[in-house]
């Protein structure tokens, strides 16, 4: 089997030729497969921070081992059916050790905001290194995301976006599953993503939302984060912006208009928020995708 997906996804990729969306930056992805030369060694530290924001990288080995050294110094052997997740940059790093026959392996980076904070939240939470099942819901998101990638059409904006998030949540139940701490019994991203677009002028405050969970608001705070390895006021936020870059790439409303609509103070409010979040302000975002 995992050689018929190797010969599947080589089909699909030319070795050592990576591919990487068009248009939208914020949400940029990059997928490939390669193989490490001997003495192959990648320090998370060596790539400037990104103006746009940070990125995370997600790798699967196929053949051969690497090694995969966290931030504490803790050691993970990367075997077939092995992968880790990190945010680029910080203090990690990644190689091909000298005993290693080779090292094949397929990776996946991305940018988007609310990507990078789920998959960074579990990182945080239940560590780097993970079994993977090679049919399994995160290997076929990834799969997707590879498809969508290789096309690299413009049109596929707003649908690599939903891959690119797709990826990052199934990474989450990936890692929540091997930790051994996710309560299935309570789910809030759903609802709560349903509420604040119901109503994008008056999203609703920290108290509201841990009072219709029934629950205190450190204790809702804690039991979204272990669930979706964000605090909740980030989620919110991320899913007013995500509304915001639609609002952006679809129509010619102006800033205060969009601000208005989208709950924000005014447009110089929503600037700040979207520059924090996105790297740019709104109005270079859209003129890049005029």
């Amino acid at each position: 089997m995992l050689n018929d997906l190797i010969r599947g996804l080589e089909r699909d990729w030319r070795r050592g030729v990576h591919h990487v969306t068009p248009g939208d930056e914020s949400v940029a992805a990059m997928i490939g497969l390669d193989r490490a030369a001997p003495g192959y060694d990648w320090c998370g530290l060596a790539r400037p921070v990104d103006p746009l924001g940070y990125e995370v990288v997600i790798q699967v080995t196929f053949q051969g081992f690497g090694e995969f050294i966290a931030e504490d110094g803790t050691h993970s052997e990367l075997g077939q059916g092995r992968l880790f997740a990190a945010v680029i940059p910080s203090a990690h790093r990644y190689r091909r050790p000298s005993r290693s026959p080779c090292w094949y392996f397929w990776w996946c980076q991305i940018r988007h905001p609310e990507a990078v904070a789920r998959i960074e939240g579990a990182i945080d939470q239940f560590g780097h290194v993970y079994d993977i099942a090679l049919a399994g819901p995160l290997f076929v998101a990834m799969k997707e995301l590879s498809s969508r990638v290789r096309r690299s059409a413009h049109e596929d904006a707003l649908a690599i976006e939903r891959d690119v998030l797709v990826t990052a949540i199934e990474f989450q139940r990936l890692a929540q599953a091997a930790g051994g701490r996710r309560d299935p019994r309570w789910d809030a991203e759903r609802p709560l993503r349903e509420r604040v677009m119901r109503d994008l002028r008056h999203p609703p405050s920290l108290g509201e939302l841990a009072a219709a969970c029934g629950c205190s608001e450190s204790a809702f705070c804690h039991r979204f984060r272990a669930a979706t390895g964000m605090s909740p006021v980030r989620f919110v936020t991320e899913v007013r912006l995500e509304a915001v870059r639609q609002a952006l790439r679809t129509s010619d409303a102006a800033l205060a208009t969009i601000a208005d609509e989208h709950g924000f103070a005014d447009a110089n409010h929503l600037c700040k928020v979207f520059r924090r979040h996105c790297g740019q302000s709104p109005g270079a975002w859209r003129s890049a995708r005029a």
